[in-house]
Formats: C-alpha cells, sequence, structure tokens
C-alpha cells in the first residue's frame, strides 16, 4: 500500500500499482525510452564530451529488457 493510500490522498496514476518488481521495471523502461534517452541525444549533440551518456542509458535499458 502507498503512502498517499495510507494517508487517504489519492494516488498519482503512473505510481498506482508499483508494488512488484515487474511493474517497476516497465515503469523504469518507459522513463528511460521517452525521457532519459532522447534527452542524453540532444545533449551529447550540443556537448558532445557527454555522448557516453547515452550509451550508458542504451546499456540500461538492455538490463531492463
Amino acid at each position: 500500500m502507498t503512502q498517499e493510500r495510507r494517508l487517504g490522498l489519492p494516488v498519482t496514476a503512473f505510481m498506482d500499482g508499483l508494488d512488484d518488481e515487474y511493474a517497476i521495471a516497465k515503469q523504469q523502461q518507459g522513463f528511460y525510452r521517452f525521457m532519459a534517452l532522447p534527452l542524453f541525444e540532444v545533449l551529447g549533440t550540443v556537448l558532445p564530451q557527454t555522448a557516453v551518456l547515452e550509451k550508458w542509458a542504451l546499456q540500461n535499458l538492455a538490463e531492463f529488457d
């Protein structure tokens, strides 16, 4: 049970149902695909010395998969 539910507060939709490792991993995959990877791609273009961040993010995503 989430802390919000315990306190009688509404539970944020994307945080509801994160009671098991599989659900958490799926949430992390979505975050990497739609937030982290596009950010690191642009960041690597603007600041080439940070291009390694995209490589590491792709490795992390492969671990989640």
